[in-house]
């Protein structure tokens, strides 16, 4: 009996173990020899940092979910290759194969909600910077996921009109919302108010990014730039009820909002300004 079972373990493992041996090799090899075409990009992707970090938990939700099968089996053929074994031993054995199949099934599930809000989120911000990078043909300059130390701004938007933090919230519909109505959100003036209830999601946020990227310009350009916060919201039409200290927007024709008003910021300051973020927006690429 404990001869069948290790057979069958060597014939169902091994060849996937080597496989994945040889594959590791593969890319190893290749890493070795090859690097980039070029050094740095010098327009950041929107959503950049968010992709990376929904790829790094779809390679943890590869590896959990081959633990979540492969642990558990592993136990029983382990258990099945002993000749003798007691009750008493098989019901810890299966007790101990029932808690490590629920605690890495929800540690795979914990992965998988992760990567799905990552995931969204970076196609809220692919979306959101398609709509705004039509700015660049009314003197705007545009950029995406500009770096601050342990955090990003979604975009920054340097025009005529003046300088824009814009921040991203993708939030899911809910499925029985049948009618336009329920897509709505309302602005109020200390929250917004969705089909689910009032909540202040990103509007912290969009100041703190506002703030941040004033400093920043000050000390960049000795010059003071008032910066708006923004919060873009795709997917959800807007209502304004009140008057918010963030311009809460929706994605779809979010370029009109920024073109109104009038002009205070000079083309030299526009280029200054975007000469700056353009240089920290690079993205360098190890060898």
């Amino acid at each position: 009996m404990s001869g069948q079972w290790l057979i069958l373990a060597v014939v169902t493992c091994g060849p996937i173990c080597v496989g994945l041996f040889l594959l590791w090799r593969k890319v190893a090899h290749r890493a070795a020899r090859q690097t980039w075409p070029f050094d740095e990009l010098t327009v950041r992707p929107a959503g950049e940092s968010t992709r990376l970090v929904a790829a790094e938990w779809s390679e943890k939700l590869l590896i959990r979910t081959l633990l979540a099968v492969g642990l558990p089996w592993v136990m029983l053929v382990a258990l099945g290759s002993q000749r003798a074994i007691g009750l008493v031993t098989l019901g810890i054995v299966l007790a101990l194969t029932t808690v490590l199949a629920i605690v890495t099934l929800r540690r795979t599930w914990q992965a998988l909600e992760i990567w799905r809000s990552y995931n969204l989120g970076f196609e809220g911000e692919r979306f959101v910077g398609a709509e705004l990078d039509v700015l660049a043909r009314h003197k705007f300059e545009v950029c995406h996921d500009v770096p601050f130390g342990k955090f990003n701004i979604d975009h920054v938007l340097v025009g005529p009109t003046g300088v824009y933090a814009v921040e991203t919230k993708t939030r899911r519909k809910p499925k029985e919302a049948g009618r336009k109505t329920n897509w709505t959100v309302t602005v109020h003036e200390d929250a917004i108010e969705y089909p689910w209830g009032r909540d202040r999601f990103g509007l912290e946020q969009a100041m703190r990014n506002a703030q941040t990227l004033r400093k920043w310009i000050l000390d960049a350009t000795r010059e003071t730039v008032e910066v708006h916060p923004v919060l873009a919201l795709p997917g959800w039409m807007v209502d304004r009820k009140a008057r918010n200290a963030v311009m809460v927007i929706s994605a779809r024709n979010a370029a009109q909002v920024f073109l109104k008003g009038r002009a205070v910021l000079s083309d030299e300051m526009i280029q200054r300004i975007a000469f700056q973020l353009r240089e920290k927006s690079r993205i360098d690429f190890g060898n």
